[in-house]
């Protein structure tokens, strides 16, 4: 995943819970899992 993907992911965590929850979603859905923002997602799950 490039660095600018990253940060922007991390950005909507930070930004907008619920729209980084359905974009979560919808790759994982997709099964795009190099898009998954792994670092917020493990901490919620934990």
């Amino acid at each position: 995943m490039s660095a600018e993907l990253q940060v922007n992911q991390k950005s909507l965590y930070e930004a907008d819970f619920v729209r980084w929850i359905e974009t979560t979603v919808e790759q994982l859905r997709n099964q795009n899992y190099t898009c998954v923002d792994w670092t917020n997602l493990l901490e919620e799950l934990d």
